[in-house]
């Protein structure tokens, strides 16, 4: 069975700013308003139910908290460094420096929504690795409505 979460619908969004490090358009500061979308596939457990509408929306926001509202940086990418409470990060000819605390870094290379699917994916797999009746999840990164990368893993 599969049970799904519609990001637009249910508000499981979030607004950043990021750049795309090297691309040409993108490399530029700039952001978007996105949308997480999840898919649970898995049995009923003893409840009779995947798992529990209100938790899971209640554990996808709370991811989603962390990146609200601020300047998604990749840090496993050689054109960011971190100093002190300062994360520079250059792109092309540009040098964009801000303070850590308006930062979310990520385990990343490039915030692409392919790469923030994967990350996101990896962080909710981590918090629903208890519940023994789900065997995958899908994460949805939304870049604005209708254009958006699902990535899946096992639990």
């Amino acid at each position: 069975m599969q049970m799904e979460l519609d990001g637009w619908r249910l508000r499981l969004i979030f607004s950043a700013a990021h750049v795309m490090i090297g691309h040409a358009k993108c490399g530029r500061l700039h952001g978007h308003d996105y949308a997480i979308s999840v898919r649970l596939e898995g049995e009923p457990g003893p409840d009779g139910v995947i798992m529990d509408f209100g938790l899971i929306k209640d554990i996808v926001r709370g991811i989603t908290e962390e990146l609200d509202h601020k300047f998604l940086v990749g840090v496993n990418n050689e054109n960011v460094s971190i100093k002190g409470d300062v994360v520079s990060v250059r792109s092309g000819e540009s040098m964009y420096q801000i303070p850590i605390r308006d930062c979310a870094t990520l385990e990343i290379e490039q915030t692409t929504a392919e790469e923030i699917s994967k990350w996101f994916s990896k962080r909710l797999r981590d918090q629903l690795s208890r519940f023994e009746n789900i065997e995958s999840l899908s994460v949805k990164v939304e870049e604005g409505v209708g254009q958006g990368i699902w990535h899946s893993v096992d639990l």
